[in-house]
């Protein structure tokens, strides 16, 4: 079987949980060992999906990060099969306008992710 990998936020204390830390509520998390145990956690929880890619510093990037281009600040978000750049907060998919990620990884960086409420105006203010 293959590994889902994910990223894991803890709704409870609004940030995102390291593989590596010693803590109880980290092997509650990455402890289960079914996909049921998985959907229990969810109330507390958030599992953020790898798309598959790192950006151009090598960084992975996962669904819901701000990445930047130089001129524009983006947020990934998943499209049918794929990953797209999104500009606009919520905005019908329009086929000329799409920028898939697949396509334009290799030239963004990620910058933050939408679930960092510290600085998140400042992430999404160019909308």
């Amino acid at each position: 079987m293959e590994s889902i990998r994910v990223r894991v936020f803890d709704k409870y204390i609004n940030k995102f949980i390291e593989h590596g830390q010693k803590d109880k509520t980290v092997k509650k998390c990455f402890g289960f060992t079914s996909r049921n145990e998985m959907i229990l956690l969810q109330d507390q929880f958030l599992f953020v999906p790898y798309t598959g890619v790192n950006d151009k510093n090598g960084t992975e990037i996962y669904d819901g990060d701000v990445v930047w281009d130089g001129k524009n600040k983006y947020i990934v978000s998943r499209y049918l099969s794929g990953y797209i750049l999104d500009k606009a907060k919520k905005v019908a998919y329009q086929p000329n306008n799409t920028i898939w990620l697949s396509d334009y990884y290799y030239c963004i960086e990620v910058v933050g992710s939408i679930y960092d409420k510290s600085d998140i105006k400042e992430k999404v203010k160019c909308y």
